[in-house]
């Protein structure tokens, strides 16, 4: 997994009603400690130095290499057989210039990692909320994190609390099922629309949630996203456990 210099990432969903998707409820939870609960509740930023130390990104090049790289990926005679083909690609990538480490930006999350481990202990989501925006912490980039959590969708910051826990059993193929049936619950609600208004379409950046707090979210309505939708047979996604795991 390779990343350039200027990498800017999140799981930005609270901020608009939907929930961390594309597979984000199997990777967020192979993140060191409680990171994968931070990023999905408060939608903070990583860079690149962030991405590196907690394992989303292996490598980082320049955006002059990546121009090269991409050119000599297309020169390539790959076979289509895995290890063959594995084999070419690390001997490719350990002929770039060797990127200065030292010289990326610095870590954010890596120096609030203490914090978001003390104050995101626990297994009572609404507490857990309570600490991280009522947080004596000053930094920009915690203001940022914690302001999209403070004003963003409390039905999502269930769904991301639950997510994680439902997908800690799950192979990946009943990760994305479940990721479906999630967003097919959230275009019946009022939420995601309302969230998309107020952020991308009017951008008065004031959506008016179903539920006011995460206090008030009942709990009938977190458990109707996690409903099974289909069979093995009737899946309309088509996955097998063999081909997510080729």
């Amino acid at each position: 997994r390779l990343a350039t210099t200027d990498l800017t990432l999140a799981m930005p969903e609270v901020s608009i009603g939907l929930f961390p998707d594309v597979g984000a409820s199997h990777f967020l939870n192979r993140l060191p400690g409680h990171t994968g609960l931070f990023l999905g509740l408060t939608g903070a930023r990583l860079n690149i130095s962030d991405a590196l130390r907690i394992g989303l990104v292996d490598m980082a090049i320049s955006d002059e290499v990546r121009s090269s790289l991409v050119s000599k990926l297309q020169e390539q005679r790959w076979t289509g057989n895995l290890a063959s083909d594995d084999s070419r690609l690390f001997r490719l990538l350990n002929q770039l210039d060797t990127l200065d480490y030292h010289a990326l930006p610095a870590s954010p999350l890596a120096r609030h990692e203490q914090k978001i481990a003390r104050l995101i202990a626990g297994d009572q989501l609404p507490g857990i909320v309570d600490r991280l925006v009522n947080a004596d912490i000053t930094s920009d980039w915690w203001q940022r994190s914690v302001g999209n959590l403070r004003d963003g969708c409390p039905v999502t910051a269930w769904l991301v609390w639950r997510q994680l826990r439902e997908a800690q059993q799950l192979t990946l193929r009943d990760v994305f099922r479940m990721e479906l049936a999630m967003a097919l619950e959230c275009l019946r609600r009022p939420d995601l629309p309302e969230g998309i208004r107020a952020r991308l379409v009017d951008r008065d950046q004031s959506p008016v949630w179903s539920y006011p707090t995460v206090r008030d979210v009942p709990e009938e309505v977190i458990d109707r996203h996690f409903q099974p939708c289909w069979t093995d047979a009737d899946c309309p996604m088509g996955l097998s456990d063999s081909v997510l795991s080729g």
